[in-house]
């Protein structure tokens, strides 16, 4: 786990994994922060991001099914106003 003045983003799981993967990150603001995810290839091609969304205090959860791509490396982007954190992530079929 990654610690942040604003947020920690828990361990990707499973990882590697197929199919689908849960992404379980924890804000510790009082109000709610915007949170961008987003999924990148190996050749920095965007595959999936996730809405802009405003998530709620305490943990979150966000399930990632990637039945429609190819087995593979993958970059997991999760940015706040001020910070940004990148996971890989390995796709095995």
């Amino acid at each position: 786990m990654l610690l942040s003045t604003n947020f920690s983003l828990n361990n990707i799981y499973p990882n590697p994994f197929n199919n689908s993967t849960l992404i379980s990150f924890e804000l510790n603001e009082t109000g709610k922060e915007n949170v961008k995810i987003s999924i990148f290839d190996i050749k920095g091609r965007l595959v999936k991001r996730f809405n802009n969304n405003y998530f709620k205090v305490g943990i979150n959860l966000i399930r990632w099914n990637a039945n429609s791509i190819s087995n593979g490396i993958y970059f997991l982007e999760f940015k706040t106003k001020n910070d940004r954190i990148i996971r890989k992530l390995t796709l095995l079929k």
